[in-house]
């Protein structure tokens, strides 16, 4: 009986990788962060279902989105309070206009691949996300890292977003940020 946590490579037996690795090695595995280390995104200072802090979104593109992963860390200026997050998504591209784009990266630097999808911060949404999948708090404390696995939870397919919505009264939570996705 075979071992169902081995694969032949090379003509020897090695043991199966994470999913994780395996996307990667497709070139399927993308991640997203601010690209100027040490940059930090501001959040709103209230809940508007036009301008999330984050949004991924695609448009007829040839692959589905996989959520994989996100984490966020307070830096900079402390919120004002209690931060809320709310995460949602779409069938439908939301992007409408404005916020700044961040490049979805390879994590195997002999890929080469583009991802289909594209990411921004804090741009104006067309509309809202017509599900929302998670809706958490989070102590507004410098260094306080907020994480979510979503252990492959959602699925935008070749046309749709996933927006994260973060806010606290006063003054908006700062954040450096990770996403993490499969396009398959």
């Amino acid at each position: 009986m075979a071992d169902a946590t081995a694969r032949v490579l090379g003509g020897q037996r090695i043991l199966q990788r994470k999913a994780r690795y395996e996307a990667m090695l497709d070139g399927k595995l993308f991640k997203a962060t601010h690209q100027t280390p040490g940059s930090a995104v501001t959040g709103q200072t209230s809940y508007v279902a036009t301008t999330p802090t984050f949004l991924i979104y695609q448009a007829a593109a040839t692959t589905s989105i996989v959520g994989l992963s996100m984490w966020l860390c307070q830096a900079g200026t402390v919120a004002g309070g209690v931060i809320d997050i709310a995460i949602g998504m779409a069938s439908t591209n939301l992007y409408s206009s404005g916020g700044t784009a961040v490049v979805p990266q390879q994590s195997d630097m002999s890929q080469t691949t583009a991802s289909n999808a594209t990411m921004r911060f804090n741009p104006t949404t067309t509309g809202v996300p017509s599900r929302v999948l998670w809706a958490i708090t989070a102590p507004a404390t410098l260094g306080t890292v907020t994480s979510i696995d979503f252990e492959d939870g959602f699925l935008i397919g070749v046309t749709g977003s996933i927006a994260v919505y973060t806010w606290a009264a006063a003054t908006g939570p700062t954040w450096r940020f990770g996403f993490e996705w499969i396009e398959e």
